[in-house]
């Protein structure tokens, strides 16, 4: 069995550099296969899902580069809109291949995601969803088969869940569709802003997102584009925690702005409260948290339900 063997007694402090969010960079590795050109993406984790994805954009014809936390993924000779079943069960993620793929070629064969320690998390909402957009879907043998011959259509989508994954494929469908879909009740989470930014950056028109209406304007032609992918907010909120146990100051630095890890009144205050430590924004790039006391023993911390299906 294997295990960490731990020698205390030294004083912990310093800065650490944010690696980049999988949660953000794998839809965005999906997306480039929607666009007809070279999109460049920095910060890119170096992670297992990271080279899983990089084997399905080749798999469909894409010509994938990498180097270091670099990806560069040209799309211009993609044909392909299937994806096999061993490479779809290496990650829950790989279902926003849909997405990506109707945009692309107006259909797509995936089988069911898998690679999820958390369990089962139904796609449904993606289904009904790109029904709704007028995407025939056939479920049969485990495959996936999804087509469009009269094309996709705008449509105003009302989620009855908050579902990442759902407003991330819609996202990407809708990018072929003429006319202006609309997702209410969309997940808000930084990285759907993130695949917002980089779809924009690419020539999309896409207003809301961040809040629970989201608008997306179909029907543009998507062009390569350079963009940097945002720092990973659960290891910034991990070390955010761990940092009131040590006896001088830590800071966290990522190669952007630390969207969505802006330490909120409330959470210094729980910060305060509860570990007697404070926090601060030092900078765009940068948070501080400071231990001023010495940590409180015996508080509790609450989490709120878990919903696998909003994932």
């Amino acid at each position: 069995m294997e295990f960490y063997r731990i020698q205390g007694g030294r004083p912990l402090h310093g800065a650490v550099r944010l690696q980049g969010a999988k949660n953000s960079a794998l839809p965005i590795l999906a997306a480039a296969a929607a666009v007809e050109g070279t999109c460049v993406l920095h910060h890119c984790p170096q992670l297992t899902d990271i080279d899983a994805t990089v084997a399905m954009l080749r798999h469909i014809g894409c010509r994938v580069e990498q180097s270091g936390e670099t990806v560069a993924v040209d799309a211009s000779a993609a044909g392909g809109w299937e994806i096999p079943e061993h490479l779809m069960r290496e990650m829950r993620s790989s279902i926003i291949f849909l997405g990506a793929l109707i945009a692309r070629f107006g259909r797509a064969t995936v089988t069911q995601p898998g690679g999820c320690d958390i369990g089962l998390r139904p796609i449904d909402l993606h289904l009904s969803a790109l029904q709704a957009m007028g995407v025939h879907v056939e479920e049969s043998g485990g495959q996936i088969r999804c087509s469009a011959p009269d094309g996709v259509r705008a449509a105003e989508l009302p989620l009855t869940l908050p579902s990442v994954g759902a407003t991330e494929n819609i996202l990407l469908a809708a990018l072929c569709a003429k006319g202006e879909t609309v997702i209410r009740n969309a997940a808000r989470e930084p990285e759907i802003g993130d695949l917002a930014s980089f779809l924009r950056a690419c020539g999309a028109e896409i207003a809301g997102d961040g809040e629970s209406t989201v608008h997306i304007q179909g029907g543009r032609r998507l062009r390569g584009a350079e963009f940097t992918i945002m720092p990973d907010r659960i290891a910034a909120a991990t070390c955010a925690a761990a940092a009131p146990l040590w006896r001088r100051p830590s800071a966290q630095k990522g190669k952007r702005p630390l969207r969505g890890l802006r330490i909120s009144t409330v959470a210094a205050r729980a910060l305060r409260k509860r570990c007697g430590a404070s926090a601060r924004k030092s900078n765009e790039n940068r948070n501080e948290v400071r231990r001023w006391r010495p940590k409180k023993r015996g508080s509790v911390l609450k989490s709120e339900k878990f919903c696998a299906r909003c994932l």
